[in-house]
């Protein structure tokens, strides 16, 4: 290669001038798609407590708990906390970092918090000791509550300093920090570069995907998600120069493989589209059972027989109904359990996902229900208007011929059935996983109610979930998990020990892990003698100086002792919202004391 030379030549004032436009017209214009920010925002919990705490009080250095960098203020922690070091109740934060003006505009400023919040903008660096007044001030306990603040001039590419405070006190904690003007949509504040990736999820005919959740995963500060359009499009913020994996969150579709995206430049915009696989589904609705299959209903039950629920019982004499339907007031009153049974058959296709686990999902209700399907409990939910979703195992199915699934309900009073919705099963995604479990109590195989378990992944140490046993058999379900490795932990404020003391689990696709725990509980109560005035068999009649009972809203109710039970029999409708009607029997204890009581049954 010869040696070349390259001759420069000084640009003219207009020229200079020229250039200078263009450059600060593109960076104007290019501002609003990237991040306001430039290093995240310094993000500092301290212990704090009560009401409405005093912010000079609580920030201190010796209240600290916990620094670390994020880059918004965007967090609901429900009932939790923003780290192990961090109480989930009496707590403080504050948030300082610094915003870059997109444009030369009035900004109204936003906090969501529960509990209470303040903020202050400045172009000059804020000092916390002594920070002026705040453009917001709500330091109130109370719900996740919005307020705004007076309109704030900025001017296009200045720099602004931001520090927001914020407590909780108890409850739900909320915080989120928004703005909006005249040409920024109302938004979360991101303090650190950000792009966009956007495109169209379609079906596997094409046909494009309305309200399915795409998400963008990766990096440690997600995962990012947004919900598809009416016409199939997306568009998710994400942080920029990171790597994401993009896929859909939704019971039924999937994207297979994962699509890959690599570095996405701040204020970029990466066009990606996507197309779905569905997961095969059925509807047991009897409009959509083959011939000759029916549900079958047993308005009767109680609290303590599951014997419907083997596949062997004889339903025979039981009725036909159709799923799904209102049951009250016929046939199944008020306060009444009651029984669904069907027997069928799955598609013949689907003998091929034989190691895959299923899904039973969709239907609603009313009150209670405990499912089973061949005998296996799945799980109850105690909600009437939740839509249940149960992972079963594949062991537990039958791919090739008769499947017996048996629903208890339980009826508190208005509607009362399966309804609206019915029942749905569908084969276990490919990519996900699930643990299920139990936890009983040693030497006696009782639920351990009362016990927590946490699931943690040594791969990715912020992982973490926790559930509860069932109060049926102490049986858990970990749904919807990344293959990979993970570690199940019993604890609990009541728990003494547990054998094992942690489980680990390895996760493949499509397919479920087992894990078992016996645990040994502190007592619920200590063994005293018991007080001979109040301690009852109910063998003989209740001393009448020691023990009343009243009704409640009726009248007609009654109680007796005999033959060691004692029976309350009450004509009211239900204890219910502002309508109670019931009769009850008492006596009165000054300090403090144990009770053990033993319900035999609630008719």
């Amino acid at each position: 290669m010869k040696e070349g030379k390259v001759k420069m030549k000084a640009l003219t004032k207009t020229q200079r001038v020229s250039v200078l436009r263009t450059l600060v017209c593109t960076l104007l214009f290019i501002l609003p798609a990237i991040a306001y920010a430039q290093a995240g925002i310094k993000a500092e919990y301290y212990k704090a407590g009560g009401s409405k705490p005093d912010r000079a009080a609580v920030f201190q250095p010796g209240n600290l708990l916990l620094t670390r960098q994020e880059f918004r203020v965007d967090v609901d922690w429900g009932s939790g906390s923003p780290d192990p070091a961090v109480p989930a109740d009496g707590f403080a934060a504050r948030w300082t970092g610094e915003i870059i003006a997109p444009a030369s505009e009035d900004f109204t400023f936003y906090t969501e918090c529960d509990d209470g919040s303040r903020l202050w903008v400045s172009s000059s660096p804020i000092d916390p000791a002594n920070p002026g007044t705040p453009i917001i001030d709500n330091w109130v306990d109370q719900g996740p509550t919005e307020k705004s603040s007076k309109a704030v001039k900025l001017e296009a590419g200045q720099k602004y300093y931001i520090m927001m405070e914020y407590y909780e006190n108890g409850g739900g904690a909320v915080a989120r920090l928004r703005w909006k003007s005249a040409s920024v949509a109302k938004e979360i504040i991101w303090f650190l570069p950000s792009a966009y990736i956007k495109g169209t999820l379609n079906g596997p005919d094409g046909a494009p995907l309305k309200n399915v959740s795409v998400i963008a995963s990766g990096p440690p500060e997600g995962p990012f998600s947004t919900t598809t359009k009416s016409d199939g499009t997306f568009s998710i913020r994400v942080l920029a120069n990171r790597d994401y994996t993009l896929n859909t969150v939704h019971e039924l579709y999937y994207v297979e493989p994962p699509v890959q995206v690599k570095g996405v430049a701040a204020g970029a915009t990466i066009t990606q589209d996507l197309i779905a696989s569905i997961l095969p589904d059925i509807s047991l609705a009897t409009k959509d059972l083959p011939e000759g299959v029916a549900w079958k209903l047993l308005p009767t039950g109680s609290a303590e027989d599951n014997s419907p629920a083997d596949p062997a019982f004889d339903d025979s004499a039981w009725q036909t109904i159709d799923v799904p339907k209102n049951l009250n007031p016929t046939p199944v009153g008020t306060n009444t359990y009651f029984w669904y049974r069907l027997k069928f058959k799955l598609p013949s296709e689907w003998k091929q996902y034989s190691d895959r686990y299923l899904v039973l999902w969709n239907y609603n209700l009313d009150d209670y229900d405990w499912a089973f399907l061949n005998g296996h409990f799945l799980g109850s939910v105690r909600q009437w208007d939740a839509r249940r979703r149960y992972i079963i195992p594949a062991a537990w199915v039958n791919f090739g011929g008769d499947n017996v699934l048996a629903i208890k309900g339980y009826q508190g009073g208005g509607g009362a059935g399966i309804n609206p919705n019915a029942p749905r099963l569908h084969v276990g995604n490919p990519q996900l996983g699930a643990i299920r479990g139990k936890a009983t109590i040693s030497g006696t195989g009782a639920a351990a109610i009362g016990v927590t378990l946490t699931l943690t992944s040594p791969a990715n140490p912020t992982f973490k979930r926790t559930t509860t046993p069932s109060s049926f058999d102490g049986s858990f379900t970990f749904a919807d998990l990344p293959p990979g490795d993970y570690t199940v932990t019993p604890g609990g404020r009541t728990v003494v020990s547990a054998k094992p003391e942690t489980a680990g689990a390895s996760i493949a696709g499509g397919k479920t892990a087992e894990v078992a725990f016996e645990v040994s509980t502190i007592p619920f109560f200590e063994t005293v003698a018991p007080d001979p005035v109040l301690s009852t068999d109910f063998t003989k009649p209740l001393d009448p100086a020691v023990w009343k009972s009243e009704d409640i809203n009726t009248k007609g109710g009654s109680s007796e002792a005999k033959d060691g039970t004692l029976t309350i029999k009450a004509d009211g409708a239900d204890i219910w919202d502002t309508a109670d009607q019931f009769h009850y029997v008492y006596t009165k204890i000054s300090g403090d004391f144990a009770a053990t009581i033993r319900v035999m049954s609630v008719p």
